[in-house]
């Protein structure tokens, strides 16, 4: 009977020690939750404009770079075990949305996705 007695406590314990480091991870990566939704935002008006003004590649790497933080976001809100991987990639994709949308001079999807990018790669490095 201690023996179970014993099991119960440590699974207990462990279950603890699981919802504090969910805590701690989601307040972790909250400047970049803020980011990722911002560029989610800014990069669908930028999609609207570059697509109304026949700029298919700018509006084809914001529609990318709208998947991308919209599937990271799920993934920090689902603590799923593949989000670092997916952060690392979403990085890349703002920056090669930034070097597109700088090149139309779209200043507020540039400085959203740069965001993103600065973001996922503190998470990333272990900031």
């Amino acid at each position: 009977m201690k023996y179970l007695k014993k099991i119960f406590e440590q699974e207990e314990q462990v279950q603890q020690e699981d919802q504090v480091q969910q805590e701690a991870q989601g307040s972790s990566h909250e400047e970049l939750l803020s980011a990722l939704s911002e560029c989610i935002e800014k990069c669908n008006e930028c999609v609207e404009d570059c697509r109304s003004n026949d700029r298919i590649e700018c509006a084809t790497s914001s529609e990318e770079c709208v998947k991308y933080c919209e599937l990271v976001k799920w993934s920090i809100e689902n603590s799923s075990p593949n989000m670092l991987n997916l952060v690392e990639m979403c990085s890349e994709i703002a920056r090669s949305c930034v070097e597109i949308c700088s090149k139309e001079k779209l200043q507020s999807c540039t400085d959203a996705c740069m965001r993103v990018a600065l973001e996922c790669e503190k998470v990333v490095d272990g900031e």
